[in-house]
């Protein structure tokens, strides 16, 4: 057994030695499926509550994390506070080879805003996305949900619109205040259907059980409201004529016998003044300059 070994070896050489453990969950996962993770990262306690995913590490990536077009560089606050260029450094080798990259920064530190307005600075200008944790079960969970997510469109998380008649009827109807599904259930069947409970008039709503007089009008003018409503028409009120520059003469009295002197004074008394019709148009108004009297002191003999 001895001899037949050595010959073995002697003849495909020296044997390779063993492979490292594989640390994913799943090892017999192909990589397209694991979270590729990089060497460094081994000993990292975010690695410890990653179950919901698998991982292994590889020499390939570049980032601390690979989730398929989505890659994440690790960093703690404590570290940045010890070694303040490593994120950029980091940011900087991953450059845009990932269509997101993200920053995964775990707050250990409680004088973590400096650190964090600096991180989010390197963010910025390597056009990277920010994350903040508060413990490393929480980094887990944005690993695990990326790596899930990662085939699957935005459709997922956006709003299913109905194509049945009922949901659509409630989410009509209780966008007015207090009317709720079961009322919406109540005029269906006493009414038959939408076009009925249009049709019908208050007395007939109130007879409803569960609707109330508050209700019912509130419902009715929903109802009845127009789709788009007119126009306010706002009317300006009309502007009263000023006076004209220009003076019917040159001389002390105006045309209508009152003398200049007293027109002028009343045109700038007065800024606005409706003239009946007919009427000549009063002095443009002359700015008055104020008088300084100085006062008489009588001597005594």
């Amino acid at each position: 057994m001895a001899s037949s070994s050595s010959s073995s070896s002697s003849a495909y050489g020296a044997r390779p030695p063993p492979p490292p453990p594989a640390a994913a969950s799943h090892p017999s996962l192909s990589r397209n499926n694991v979270i590729l993770v990089h060497p460094a990262q081994r000993g990292n306690p975010v690695l410890q509550h990653v179950k919901n995913a698998a991982y292994e590490f590889s020499k390939d990536v570049v980032a601390d994390y690979v989730m398929g077009s989505t890659c994440a560089v690790f960093i703690a606050v404590r570290y940045h506070l010890s070694y303040p260029k490593h994120a950029d450094l980091r940011l900087r080798e991953v450059g845009q080879k990932f269509r997101l990259r993200v920053l995964l920064v775990l707050v250990d530190d409680d004088n973590n805003l400096k650190a964090l307005q600096e991180l989010n600075k390197a963010c910025f200008t390597r056009e990277a996305t920010m994350i903040v944790c508060w413990s490393n079960e929480e980094c887990a969970r944005y690993l695990e949900t990326f790596k899930l997510y990662e085939n699957k469109g935005a459709a997922n998380i956006q709003e299913k619109a109905e194509t049945e008649f009922v949901p659509q009827l409630n989410k009509v109807l209780t966008a007015v205040r207090s009317v709720n599904k079961t009322d919406v259930l109540t005029l269906l069947d006493t009414f038959g259907s939408l076009a009925g409970a249009c049709h019908a008039t208050e007395e007939q709503m109130v007879v409803c059980p569960g609707l109330g007089d508050k209700k019912v009008k509130r419902l009715f003018q929903a109802l009845h409201a127009p789709f788009q409503p007119a126009a306010k028409r706002t009317q300006q009120p009309a502007k009263a004529p000023r006076f004209s520059s220009s003076s019917s003469s040159s001389s002390s009295t105006s045309s209508s016998g009152v003398p200049l002197q007293y027109a002028r004074h009343a045109a700038a008394d007065a800024e606005d003044v409706l003239l009946p019709p007919g009427a000549p148009p009063l002095a443009a108004p002359v700015e008055r300059k104020q008088r300084h009297i100085t006062p008489i002191v009588p001597t005594l003999p």
